[in-house]
């Protein structure tokens, strides 16, 4: 446009300039809806600016979380203590901390008799079925990871037996064919 052009429309080619950057970002981060409700897309630059300033969000309250609310909630996890209450809300019994209270109840669960399943009386009854132990539950757990253990070295063990075993029996046939055309001769006559 010529100067004539803008001064007759009472703008400065700066207004201009101003007027065309400002459209043009408008352009570029577009987003919302349109009166009869329809949602227009979002602009390209918008929708890299939305994933940029969810990624430094939450990296920004991951590092205020790990500065200031992991220890607070880590001490306050170690100074807990509990204490048993009976129906009316009284004490009972000594007050344990947090952590005596979870390895407590990790050895009464390791501990426990359970069948040859892994189940418990207490999820045998639960089932209908009647309960007949077959060891603790750490002895369970032991047993079935030496059992996958095992299983998985003989699968290995086994496939590299095979493998071997089939290379050696394709020697062995290559050699005794090679063997009997080297005995053989093959004659041909034309009558």
């Amino acid at each position: 446009m010529s100067d004539d052009i803008l001064k007759t429309l009472g703008i400065t080619k700066d207004e201009m300039q101003t007027r065309i950057i400002n459209r043009a970002v408008q352009e570029l981060l577009a987003r919302g809806s349109l009166d009869d409700g329809d949602e227009f897309e979002t602009g390209v630059v918008a929708r890299k600016l939305d994933e940029l300033l969810t990624q430094r969000i939450e990296e920004k309250v991951g590092e205020l979380a790990d500065k200031h609310v992991f220890p607070q909630l880590d001490m306050y996890i170690e100074q807990l203590t509990l204490q048993k209450t009976n129906e009316w809300g009284e004490a009972k019994g000594k007050k344990t901390t947090f952590i005596e209270y979870l390895v407590e109840h990790a050895n009464e669960y390791m501990l426990e008799a359970v069948d040859y399943e892994g189940k418990s009386r207490h999820e045998t009854r639960r089932s209908g079925s009647s309960f007949r132990e077959a060891g603790t539950r750490i002895s369970y757990a032991i047993d079935k990871h030496l059992q996958y253990s095992i299983e998985t070295a003989m699968e290995e063990a086994l496939s590299d037996v095979n493998s071997q075993l089939a290379e050696g029996i394709a020697k062995a046939c290559k050699i005794k064919i090679k063997e009997l055309t080297e005995t053989l001769k093959v004659k041909v006559e034309t009558k």
